[in-house]
């Protein structure tokens, strides 16, 4: 039970948000014909991704297996925020000018997962330090220590999304009064995800873990579903 002392809460958090990504991916999907529905079941499915490495992260009981999970998460999180611009300049009308230079978007995520692979060489993305341990035949908590590529991560996510924030923002308030709805969803959903990563910095400096990325997530899944 040790185990689960430690990540109960994870665990259904996790799930739940698992849950509320398919039911957006299946929903977008059905009206797929709508300008950014399917950026945003590509989105709801990376976020499904995602959830799934994390949740078989908490599960896990070695180590080692754990720490690669804890690793694999990066990858689909690092799609995540330019797919999200890519949702709002479609759905906002503006798709047209990044049409030539979107594929720069995916730049960083996919050197992500080149760093993730080769990490042993070079430590960029995460360095040695890592406590682990086991006692009573219960895995003890560790702590991963990130390297500099970390922070590469961090900076173009929440430079992504501040962007996004605007664009959506800007179209928000040009938009007449009877169809600000969808708009606004995304606005909100875009406020949440970007205040938590804003608030949890200092934490991430330290090296602490927190979890309010997680529960702004699994908010801004929950408006988006009922919006």
């Amino acid at each position: 039970m040790g185990l689960y002392d430690i990540s109960y809460t994870n665990i259904i958090l996790t799930a739940i948000a698992i849950l509320l990504s398919l039911v957006i991916a299946g929903f977008a999907w059905y009206h797929r014909r709508i300008s950014g529905a399917m950026h945003l079941a590509i989105l709801s499915m990376i976020g499904t991704i995602w959830g799934l490495i994390y949740l078989v992260e908490l599960l896990v009981r070695l180590p080692a297996a754990k720490l690669l999970f804890d690793d694999l998460q990066f990858i689909p999180a690092s799609f995540l925020p330019p797919v999200f611009l890519l949702l709002t300049m479609v759905f906002t009308g503006n798709g047209h000018l990044i049409h030539r230079s979107g594929w720069l978007l995916y730049l960083v995520p996919c050197l992500t997962a080149v760093m993730i692979a080769t990490n042993n060489y070079h430590s960029l993305f995460r360095k040695s330090e890592i406590i682990a341990g086991q006692q009573n035949g219960e895995i003890l908590p560790f702590q991963v220590v990130h390297g500099p590529w970390f922070w590469v991560i961090v900076a173009t996510s929440i430079t992504t999304m501040l962007i996004s924030v605007l664009v959506l923002l800007y179209a928000y308030l040009r938009a007449p009064r009877w169809s600000r709805g969808r708009t606004g969803g995304l606005l909100l959903a875009a406020v949440i995800i970007s205040v938590a990563v804003g608030l949890s910095l200092p934490a991430w400096i330290r090296n602490v873990q927190v979890n309010l990325t997680l529960v702004a997530l699994l908010m801004a899944l929950a408006f988006l579903s009922y919006s």
